[in-house]
């Protein structure tokens, strides 16, 4: 295998351990024990998490090493803020030029979020959430909004599930009842119900509601 094809297996594998919590956030990064555990040169995994640190996952404290990304409470608000005003501009879109949301697309997608809720599979449960708000953000055609929405969705991913996991005795979920109003909201044409529930959840993410 190329020495390309290695470093990009290795950031997939360490990136996926980092993602679904194998690897706290907070965790110390040893290249030796990842090159051990992947069976690796230390080289591609180094070029790894090189590419990890330049994309926010891991960062590097002098004298210290090298360490899983520790998202923050407002790190977490401003990444939702983000997405929330994207799928606002949507909406204010939509009201002004009649493009359609591609409705049964979003129904399959809320149907898998309730999946997940009974299940209690968290992580399908956001990644449904997010393909979700994808979805209707996603008749912007504009890309630079996808581009930004799609470097947040993992490291959301991250910090939604270490949350999870580390508050078991708090209501998890609640994404999936928003969403269905939501659609109910836009395939009812109320724009302004759908504003306004845009609105109600950025309300919430400020009170620090867990989704």
């Amino acid at each position: 295998m190329s020495e390309h094809l290695l470093s990009q297996q290795a950031y997939e594998m360490i990136k996926h351990q980092i993602i679904t919590i194998q690897i706290k956030p907070g965790s110390l990064i040893s290249e030796n024990e990842l090159a051990e555990q992947l069976n690796m040169s230390r080289t591609p995994i180094r070029k790894a998490t090189a590419r990890l640190e330049s994309e926010g996952f891991i960062e590097t404290i002098k004298n210290r090493g090298m360490y899983v990304k520790l998202f923050t409470e407002q790190d977490m608000r401003h990444m939702t803020e983000t997405i929330l005003s994207f799928l606002f501009y949507s909406i204010l879109l939509h009201r002004k030029t009649n493009v359609e949301y591609n409705y049964e697309k979003l129904k399959a997608i809320l149907d898998l979020q309730m999946k997940a809720e009974e299940n209690d599979n968290y992580l399908d449960y956001i990644h449904a959430h997010l393909q979700f708000q994808r979805a209707i953000i996603s008749i912007t055609q504009n890309e630079v909004f996808l581009q930004v929405f799609d470097q947040l969705t993992d490291k959301i991913v991250l910090t939604t599930y270490n949350r999870y996991l580390n508050t078991p005795y708090l209501k998890h979920y609640s994404a999936n009842q928003f969403n269905k109003r939501l659609l109910e909201a836009l395939m009812k044409q109320d724009i302004e119900e759908a504003q306004t529930l845009i609105l109600k959840m950025g309300s919430l993410y400020q009170m620090n509601v867990k989704i």
